[in-house]
């Protein structure tokens, strides 16, 4: 097998397409379903492309004849190695080709600068058996989304009420003055 990062100039169309492949494989096994690996999406792909034009993107893939049979989308911020999405060749299993991966790209890492590896969200068996650090990210949930109208009349209501109280401090403002105060200052309340 061949481990390689695949260079910026190359085209990662059909690396993404596998990795697109690979990872719907491996939510079929897991009773799971992931938008974003579906065949017509186009998520991943425009994901990686903002991440190329930064230069922050790094895809790498472990490969035999020719095919890959693992692969990691990661980016890098500052030292920080961050692994996106990684998956691998069930066919290819017994010879734990993720883990082989995983191995020699946290050394490419390390060996160009990264001073940390995060392997982010998500309960894959492999992060709690290199990770040295756990870490609780606080989230919140809201009861639904908004809708396009709910967005319009609070953005609308804001805009009022900036006006009131721009409104309300000229009055205050007028006032301590001991200038004349407008009629009408709060009519549009």
């Amino acid at each position: 097998m061949v481990f390689r990062l695949l260079p910026p100039e190359e085209a990662l169309g059909s690396a993404l397409q596998r990795c697109k492949q690979l990872k719907r494989a491996w939510c079929r096994r897991n009773g799971l379903v992931a938008p974003l690996f579906d065949a017509d999406s186009a998520m991943l792909e425009a994901l990686a492309r903002v991440l190329a034009d930064k230069k922050l993107l790094h895809v790498f893939a472990l490969e035999r004849d020719g095919v890959i049979v693992a692969i990691t989308v990661n980016f890098v911020q500052h030292d920080v190695m961050m692994a996106y999405v990684t998956t691998y060749d069930a066919a290819f299993e017994r010879a734990s080709p993720g883990y082989i991966l995983l191995f020699d790209y946290i050394r490419w890492s390390i060996d160009h600068g990264a001073t940390t590896i995060d392997f982010l969200c998500g309960d894959e068996d492999y992060k709690f058996r290199f990770a040295n650090q756990h870490v609780t990210l606080l989230s919140f949930a809201g009861g639904r989304q908004a809708t396009v109208e709910q967005i319009a009349l609070t953005r609308m209501a804001m805009g009022h009420l900036h006006d009131v109280i721009s409104e309300i401090s000229t009055f205050a403002h007028r006032a301590a003055r001991g200038l004349s105060l407008r009629p009408g200052i709060l009519q549009r309340c």
